[in-house]
C-alpha cells in the first residue's frame, strides 16, 4: 500500500518518521532560501511548517480512522443480513 506498510511499522513509529522527514524537509528548504537573494532562513518558518506537518498527519489519521469505522459498520450490516437469511 505505502512506504511504511512495506516495513510493517507501528502507528506511533509511522507518526514519528513522518514528522522527522517533514522537519528535515522544512529545514532543508530554509537552508535553500539562504542562497536566494532577498530571502533568508528563519526558525519560525520551520516551526510553522512543523505545525502544518502535524496537522496534516492528524488529519490523515482521523480520515483513516473514520474509514475503518465505516468499513466495520458495513461488514457488520452484511454479516447481520447473512445471519437473518
Amino acid at each position: 500500500m505505502g512506504f511504511f506498510e512495506t516495513y510493517n511499522l507501528k502507528e506511533i513509529d509511522k507518526l514519528g518518521y513522518s514528522l522527522i522527514i517533514g522537519v528535515i524537509y522544512a529545514s532543508s528548504d530554509e537552508i535553500h532560501q539562504s542562497f536566494t537573494p532577498g530571502r533568508g532562513p528563519l526558525l519560525t518558518d520551520v516551526i510553522i511548517d512543523t505545525m502544518g506537518i502535524l496537522l496534516g498527519i492528524l488529519l490523515i489519521m482521523l480520515v483513516l480512522k473514520l474509514y475503518k469505522i465505516m468499513q466495520n459498520g458495513k461488514e457488520n450490516r452484511q454479516n447481520t443480513t447473512k445471519c437473518n437469511n
